[in-house]
């Protein structure tokens, strides 16, 4: 109860503060607008009490898991955990309270107490079961969300928040199945509404959102560097991978150390980069990772890698575009992949896209923007290599085509060809390929022909073939050339090309007429 005092007097007014029913629509459907949402919160919240559960000797990490289960036919949806679990003495204050939770803020990932309730606005019914010891009976806590949805839709009701929960909420002690474990949680949401494509009963969606949010570990078979990535991480405050599954299949992180950019562009992870980030004391605030590609262009969304990934407690905060801003383009975003995982000392806000802002996070941003400077650049000095290269291809094949003319019509015309690949050459030498690079070879080739050109020219009157023209009087050979280049115009091709063909008739072999084979 709170007291307000009356200006110039000692007199005091009693008020009490009051929490009204649409509290809890701002802290499950108004917090978690996505419905995959939730089912980060319910696994972050078991990754949190198998925590405990290792940390205290309860339970070894590599037998510890977290399972999720579908059944889209009685549109169930239900996440368990063999962690600590809660006491019967603590189940029913915990999970019927909103905003306040036992766990130690910086320890765990979760604080705020409202994780929890977030499938209240998706299901017409929530039921939490858990215990902590064997010799205890098994905690049951159900929610009514169809009730409390028409409740706090009926406008013409007023209801205050603790009277909700006690009439919509049921708390029973029960005995054990045989099949339950000593210490465990389940959540179980029964008749998952339909949302967003009806994204709570996607297996597909599930997995492939699990797989980029969820604190899982890499596939080192399909990822080439996840050995170098873990033990990079291994000394990140709270980072820890957990055995989760989903209608037991079991969840890895989508990286993959080959990937198809377009239908006929492949890219590769060729290596990594590592990354710390530090406060101005010295103490490290995160460590992360980047691939070093060809950067080609923007990575496919569907093959969930692309992005610099931002995690806290191996959790992603945010999405792909998280750290758009440091990038010069935002389009770049996409172009990279990788990850940041920041210690506990930078906490995620509730909805967990974003942080709270404190000096450490300032930090951060400040060493991420260095970050994104560089990985603009790398984008565009990329892009200006693919440029370069096309462009020296065009300038090559156009090289080509100029050697490969079957004669020159006498030394004017040879002189000139060679003036105009000499000067084409020239183009492309300023370019400074690297010696490495494909081309180049292409370019030595070129190089030779033009020497072989140089001394020994295929010229006209060198390439004509007397005995053919001896058959032909005059104006029969006129005529026919006349029509041959009448016929050949229409197609396209250049003035050089046209007389070039109209004339082969008449001339002898490539090697009698001084031109390789």
């Amino acid at each position: 109860m709170a007291k307000a005092v009356l200006e110039d007097t000692d007199q005091r007014l009693n008020c009490d503060a009051l929490v009204g029913k649409y509290m809890l629509d701002v802290v499950t459907a108004g917090m978690y607008n996505e419905p995959l949402m939730i089912l980060r919160e319910y696994i972050q919240n078991a990754a949190d009490s198998i925590d405990i559960a290792v940390d205290n000797g309860t339970s070894l990490l590599p037998n510890s898991y977290i399972k999720v289960a579908i059944d889209g036919q009685s549109r169930k949806l239900i996440v368990e955990d063999n962690g600590s679990g809660l006491s019967n003495s603590e189940a029913a204050t915990i999970l019927l309270s909103l905003g306040n939770s036992p766990k130690c803020a910086g320890k765990l990932r979760g604080f705020r107490g409202i994780g929890r309730l977030g499938g209240i606005g998706y299901c017409d019914e929530v039921k939490y079961e858990t215990r902590s010891l064997s010799s205890e009976f098994v905690a049951e806590i159900t929610w009514n969300c169809r009730a409390l949805k028409n409740i706090i839709s009926d406008h013409s009701m007023i209801y205050q928040l603790d009277r909700l929960i006690e009439d919509n909420v049921a708390i029973r002690l029960r005995r054990p199945k045989p099949a339950e474990l000593p210490h465990f949680f389940k959540v179980t949401m029964d008749g998952v509404h339909r949302f967003h494509q009806d994204e709570l009963m996607n297996l597909k969606r599930i997995r492939s959102y699990l797989s980029q949010v969820a604190p899982v570990d890499y596939d080192s078979s399909r990822f080439h560097f996840a050995d170098n990535v873990r033990r990079h991480l291994s000394d990140v405050d709270g980072y820890r991978c957990y055995n989760i599954s989903v209608n037991g299949e079991r969840i890895l992180r989508p990286y993959v150390s080959s990937f198809q950019i377009s239908r006929n562009a492949l890219d590769e992870i060729r290596d990594i980069d590592l990354v710390e980030f530090k406060n101005p004391d010295g103490h490290s605030i995160g460590s992360g990772w980047y691939a070093k590609t060809a950067y080609l262009a923007s990575i496919p969304k569907d093959l969930n890698i692309r992005g610099i990934r931002v995690r806290q407690g191996n959790i992603e905060v945010g999405n792909e575009y998280f750290l758009e801003n440091i990038y010069s383009e935002r389009r770049f975003a996409s172009w990279h992949i990788g990850e940041v995982h920041l210690n506990s000392m930078i906490r995620p806000n509730a909805r967990r896209d974003g942080f709270e802002f404190t000096n450490d996070y300032e930090k951060f941003l400040e060493q991420a923007n260095a970050l994104g400077r560089h990985l603009s650049h790398l984008c565009r000095a990329s892009s200006r290599k693919r440029s370069n290269n096309l462009l020296t291809e065009r300038i090559l094949a156009t090289i080509r085509k100029a050697l490969d003319t079957p004669f020159y019509f006498d030394e004017d015309h040879h002189n000139r060809t060679l003036k105009r690949v000499t000067l084409l050459l020239g183009q492309i030498r300023a370019k400074g390929l690297e010696p490495v690079d494909p081309l180049q070879l292409e370019l030595k080739r070129i190089e030779r022909r033009l020497s072989n050109s140089r001394t020994r020219p295929a010229l006209l009157r060198d390439c004509l073939d007397g005995r053919t023209l001896r058959s032909l009087d005059k104006k029969s050979l006129i005529t026919q050339i006349c029509r041959a280049i009448a016929e050949m115009k229409g197609n396209g091709a250049s003035s050089e090309d046209v007389l070039a063909l109209a004339i082969m008739p008449y001339l002898k072999s490539s090697r009698k007429c001084g031109k390789k084979p």
